[in-house]
């Protein structure tokens, strides 16, 4: 801040007592208001949990401080997915689970527009009292765009999910990190890129 000219991005304060409580949300927060205070951009932590598994404690904190790091608007979000107990360890099936949690976010964050064309209170007016809006050519012409599509979450009836397996979520995050490893195909790199990157990397490591 004294030198105006350089690069500067502010982070709020961690306290290993508090570790990822509800304090720590509201920290968030008050984080990002510093921020917009000093017009200044902020980073905060975003899927973060003490859990030790993929368990119900995890899914709670993790959505816990992400929501509030995208609705409080901090500019940088640090460690979005995968990080269990503060920071030590981390998972491959938290991750693919986090990511849903941003997807989610930033759905909600993205809020509602309202329009004309989003009104359309003439459709309204055409279906009537005890109409329906399924079979309606504005419902085909925006229900993919509007909707958001998760990747894991299960919304089929019981008997639909007991005939697919009856995964757990962790199960179904597990087959799918597996999946996406299994598929992956290393881009291609140009060979003096490849070897200013493992330079930089054998320096830094040297340091």
């Amino acid at each position: 801040m004294i030198h105006s000219d350089k690069p500067f991005m502010g982070a709020g304060t961690s306290a290993e007592d508090a570790k990822e409580t509800i304090e720590m949300a509201v920290n968030t927060a008050a984080t990002a208001q510093m921020g917009r205070f000093y017009n200044l951009p902020v980073r905060g932590g975003g899927a973060l949990t003490d859990a030790k598994t993929v368990d119900s404690q995890a899914a709670y904190e993790s959505m816990m401080s992400m929501m509030m790091a995208t609705m409080s608007g901090i500019n940088f979000v640090l460690h979005s997915a995968g990080i269990h107990e503060g920071y030590i360890t981390a998972s491959y099936e938290k991750f693919i689970i986090d990511t849903e949690i941003c997807g989610m976010c930033k759905r909600i964050k993205r809020g509602e527009e309202i329009t004309a064309e989003k009104l359309v209170t003439d459709v309204i007016n055409d279906v009537g009292p005890g109409g329906e809006y399924l079979t309606n050519l504005h419902t085909f012409k925006h229900f993919k765009t509007e909707l958001y599509a998760p990747i894991l979450e299960e919304r089929d009836n019981f008997d639909s999910w007991s005939n697919k397996g009856g995964l757990t979520m962790e199960q179904q995050a597990n087959t799918r990190y597996k999946e996406i490893l299994k598929n992956y195909i290393e881009p291609d790199m140009d060979e003096a890129t490849c070897k200013d990157l493992d330079t930089y990397i054998s320096l830094v490591r040297n340091a």
